[in-house]
């Protein structure tokens, strides 16, 4: 039975040497007949080139006699043209003709005329010449290419010799492949009963050098899956166990390949082969294996099994959550949730996609496509990690709007939000039927009650706190920037106008009206209030006693229209402002001179600026494909912090990638920085190379980005995502649709995505510093009303003067009689200030029972005051601040008791 079974083998294998034997003479001919078209077209290239080269270099060479003849022709007449001028000037210089008679005359007009001619003439044989010699360079760079294109056409026909020498090398091997074929087909008939005939074919086909491509490699791909099949019967010999042995190992030597990982965009959602996560992210989201197409985590590839490709059993899991560490992906499908418009505008198809607590949902990339394609950026997230998270069914009640027939294929799914303490915010979701339903709720169930048993760490770091909507605060809505003052006060600027906020009764102070504010800020060392306004966009600077309500003129910053955002630090307790412009940035030096500012310098980076910011004494500066580092103080170069050496960051320059965010990051004595741009972030050097392998992938499109100590606020439709840039993590999702950030430390943001536009302060919920929040007061907000006070006309302001002591002493005044606030008894009596006195009256005039402002506050009870005095400017004398006060009208507070109390009116 076993002979006749080796028989049809050997049948089989002999047609197939057959096949192969036929293939290999077609091949031949197929080469003999290129081999001769080659050759044919070789030689008729050959002549045609030679031939015409010659004629071309015989008619160079024409040229070039003719050029010689004709060089000597004109030196000749050049020279008898310049002697017969020199007769025609000596003959002329020594007889000059008188002009006494008519024939004299005639005869110097006639010479008049031969000179004249005579210059015409040899100007343009001088032009002849300088368009012979034009002609003549015009030949030699023309006999010049064609030298070099001669040697193009050898080094070509070089080429193509050696690739037909390449041709014939392999033709001889096939030739000798063959002959080994027919060898073996010969031996089959003989060795028909030896258990390794078939072996050694297959190691014959797997140790070949020779790439098989084609119908070829079908049939060896069909031979080693007929062998693999013979080899599991049982063996009768010991002889046919070695072979077997050997059948085994050898495609482990064939495989034990590592893998070669590069870095890939994918198109459309993917999970991780490793670990089954989504691989978030707009672009280089994970690593591919460009042999088996294996893709993973960046953070995973050195987890993978190293030999390609992958074996089942080693695979990781596709599916299914890791029950130690909560990653992976639990469940996926197609869903529909409402339109904006809520449940009655409609439904809408998403992707949704349960992954490392947290429910992702994509829209689909087309309406076409919405079953094959899905958008890679995240549409939705719902943190599962959430205090108030809840899944259930719906009750009719909670779908009033939907069909009868779609409520038992509808769940709901509750978190937290921060317009309130216990508020909740819910999704409806509805799938295709009861049964996918109920297993959407179950798995989120499920996933939330392993949440609660790991005991995982609490990542989130911030809480939104609503400060006012556009229903108390009317400017809310048209807001553009804003800056926090102290713990008590905020600066807005909108559309139309700058003003100040006090929190804690509610009172709003404008500043400037009828102004545009693109960026405002404050500097509370210089005492300054910075502001980008105006249709012209100029920088202008408020002192700080505009925010109690003075009427004070501003600072405007020459050189600086048509500015777009600005950014100050301190060098050596010397603040420097730096504006952008569109193409340069001009640095300005804060001072206590009358114009409060000094420019010292320009910068000028290579592209249109998105960003800038200070770091120390280093300008960071953010435009298209890069970031660079300018000194403030020094001279010198920009350092780009993209190397052009470092391959792996090539990726960043040959792409149009937005620079709007750097952080810089101290790491054991080194810097680092993380560069933000609108697809992705990474880390480099102070040097500008790649200091870590990992990037930062947004999840979503981004709108805008802030940084705040050791996070970083990533601004899209859907969330608020937080990154701590220390590790490159994501660690917080906060619910914040349309989120705007207003200050450069994300602290205020906001908040558009529903009916009323609300300011937002984003609380850091794990400080410890009491005085770096903003306080808000607690309590209903309708009943909040805000006041509008304006300058100098609704506040009471008093201004306490004392004398000096020698002017007390040197003159003598007398008792006043009709005084009811002032008792004085002569220059040796004691004054008495019958009105208030007290340390809280001074302090806060409003009268007791109203809380006294950051600004107000005495600084000799040793609390830490976070807003600087509006009366007073760093390095001023008393004396100083004394005069001050008498131009500005502010009110100027002495440690003793005043003889004369003065009311303004």
């Amino acid at each position: 039975m076993e002979k006749k079974v080796w028989i049809k083998d050997n049948e089989e294998l002999r047609i197939e040497i057959d096949q192969l034997a036929t293939s290999l003479e077609r091949s031949l001919d197929t080469n003999k007949q290129l081999e001769t078209n080659l050759q044919e077209a070789l030689s008729s290239q050959e002549r045609d080139s030679v031939t015409h080269w010659e004629s071309q270099i015989a008619e160079i060479i024409e040229w070039v006699h003719g050029e010689k003849e004709a060089r000597s022709y004109l030196h000749a007449l050049s020279k008898k043209m310049a002697e017969e001028l020199e007769s025609v000037k000596q003959t002329g210089v020594t007889r000059r003709p008188s002009i006494g008679t008519w024939q004299n005359r005639r005869l110097y007009k006639q010479n008049k005329q031969q000179l004249l001619e005579a210059q015409a003439e040899l100007q343009n044989q001088v032009t002849a010449k300088q368009d012979l010699q034009e002609e003549m360079d015009r030949l030699q760079a023309l006999l010049q290419s064609s030298e070099r294109k001669l040697r193009d056409s050898e080094a070509l026909n070089k080429d193509v010799l050696e690739e037909l020498h390449k041709a014939q090398n392999e033709k001889e091997a096939l030739q000798k492949d063959a002959e080994m074929f027919r060898e073996r087909s010969k031996l089959k008939d003989d060795s028909v009963g030896s258990p390794g005939s078939a072996m050694s074919f297959r190691t014959f086909l797997t140790s070949s050098g020779q790439e098989v491509s084609g119908a070829a490699a079908k049939t060896v791909a069909t031979s080693e899956e007929s062998l693999s099949t013979t080899s599991e019967s049982p063996p009768p010999t010991s002889g046919q166990v070695v072979a077997s042995k050997k059948l085994v190992l050898s495609p482990k030597k064939t495989m034990g390949k590592s893998h070669h990982f590069q870095v890939k965009t994918f198109a459309k959602p993917s999970k991780c082969n490793h670990c089954s996560s989504i691989m978030v992210g707009l672009v280089r989201q994970g690593m591919c294996c460009d042999v088996c197409h294996f893709s993973c985590h960046i953070h995973c590839a050195d987890k993978v099994p190293s030999i390609c490709p992958v074996s089942p059993d080693k695979m990781g899991r596709m599916s299914g959550i890791d029950p130690k560490k909560g990653v992976g992906t639990a469940c996926e499908g197609w869903v529909k949730i409402p339109k904006p418009g809520g449940v009655k505008k409609g439904w809408v198809r998403q992707y949704a996609v349960v992954c490392d607590f947290k429910l992702f949902l994509y829209d689909p990339a087309s309406q076409q496509e919405k079953e094959k394609c899905m958008n890679i950026n995240i549409a939705r997230i719902v943190d599962m990690r959430d205090d108030l998270f809840g899944v259930s069914s719906v009750e009719r009640s909670d779908v009033i709007h939907a069909n009868q027939k779609q409520i038992p294929s509808i769940f709901k799914v509750v978190t937290g939000t921060f317009q309130s303490a216990g508020a909740q915010t819910q999704l409806l979701v509805l799938t295709e039927s009861g049964a996918d339903q109920r297993k959407w709720i179950s798995v989120l169930k499920e996933l939330r009650k392993l949440y609660c048993q790991l005991e995982l760490p609490d990542t989130s770091v911030f809480a939104a706190k609503e400060v006012y909507d556009a229903a108390q605060l009317e400017q809310v809505r048209l807001t553009n920037c804003a800056a926090i003052v102290d713990n008590d006060r905020v600066l807005i600027g909108t559309e139309e106008r700058l003003f100040a906020v006090e929190l804690s009764d509610d009172t709003v102070i404008e500043i400037e009206k009828d102004k545009k504010v693109y960026q405002v800020d404050c500097l509370p060392d210089e005492q300054l209030v910075i502001a980008l306004s105006g249709r012209q966009k100029h920088i202008r600077l408020y002192p700080f006693s505009t925010l109690e309500g003075h009427q004070q003129e501003s600072f405007k910053v020459s050189d600086t229209r048509n500015c777009h955002m600005f950014a100050w630090g301190s060098i050596n307790q010397i603040t420097y402002l730096c504006v952008a412009l569109k193409r340069k940035i001009i640095v300005f030096e804060l001072n206590n001179t009358k114009h409060r500012y000094k420019k010292l310098k320009e910068l000028a980076p290579p592209k249109e600026i998105h960003w800038i910011g200070v770091y120390g004494d280093r300008l960071c500066v953010g435009y298209l494909s890069g970031f660079g580092l300018f000194s403030i103080l020094g001279e010198g170069q920009m350092l780009k912090l993209i190397h052009s050496d470092d391959l792996s960051l090539g990726f960043v320059v040959l792409n149009p990638l937005v620079g709007l965010c750097c952080v810089e990051l101290e790491q054991k004595g080194s810097k680092e920085y993380l560069l933000c741009f609108d697809m992705l972030g990474v880390y480099v050097d102070s040097q500008g190379r790649r200091a870590r392998r990992q990037e930062l992938m947004w999840p979503s499109s981004p709108n805008c980005i802030a940084h705040s100590g050791r996070h970083l606020f990533i601004c899209s439709e859907s969330t608020v995502d937080v990154f701590d840039v220390y590790s490159a993590t994501w660690i917080q999702t906060m619910q914040i649709k349309k989120a705007k950030t207003l200050c450069r430390d994300g602290s205020l943001m906001l908040w558009t995505g529903g009916d009323t536009p609300k300011l937002l302060f984003i609380k850091d919920r794990k400080t410890e510093d009491i005085d770096a929040e903003l306080v808000v007061p607690d309590g209903a907000a309708p009943s909040r009303k805000v006041k509008y006070l304006e300058k100098n006309k609704s506040k009471r302001r008093f201004s306490f003067k004392q004398p000096s002591a020698a002017a007390t002493t040197k003159t003598d005044i007398s008792g006043p009689i009709n005084f009811s606030h002032i008792k004085h008894y002569g220059p040796d009596a004691v004054p008495t200030l019958v009105a208030r006195t007290s340390e809280e009256e001074i302090f806060n005039p409003k009268g007791p029972g109203y809380p006294v402002s950051a600004s107000r506050r005495p600084t000799a009870s040793g609390r830490k005051v976070r807003g600087p005095n509006p009366g007073t400017r760093p390095g001023v004398e008393p004396d100083d601040n004394l005069a001050m006060a008498r131009r500005t009208g502010s009110a100027l507070l002495t440690e003793n008791p005043l003889q004369q109390v003065v009311e303004d009116n």
